[in-house]
């Protein structure tokens, strides 16, 4: 059985579409988090900040489908999604889901 917390540091992200960039940069940065995007542009490697937790949500999880909730030392609190292949040979899918304000909300401060 897992723990129901572990120290987590950093989550390797698959892409995203261009136009929510910026935005997500913008919002993660102001959770205490650093972005950068992979050399190979499939995907962006994120820092957590010291003191973050990783929640597995058992109930809410399959075989071919995770869902964690990392818990960032500030109480804010992002969704993790780890979708695995039916093809072994395939690489899975990690996301985070963002809110609906910080996606179509307006362009960050330059």
């Amino acid at each position: 059985m897992m723990p129901p917390f572990k120290p987590i540091t950093e989550v390797i992200m698959g892409p995203m579409e261009r136009q929510y960039v910026s935005r997500v940069t913008y919002y993660l940065e102001h959770l205490g988090c650093r972005i950068s995007p992979l050399s190979d542009s499939q995907g962006y490697h994120i820092y957590l900040p010291e003191g973050s937790m990783e929640e597995v949500i058992l109930w809410k999880s399959t075989q071919w489908k995770y869902q964690t909730i990392i818990n960032l030392p500030g109480g804010q609190k992002l969704s993790k999604y780890i979708l695995t292949s039916f093809n072994p040979s395939r690489q899975s899918i990690v996301m985070l889901a963002f809110p609906i304000s910080v996606l179509e909300g307006p362009e960050p401060p330059l």
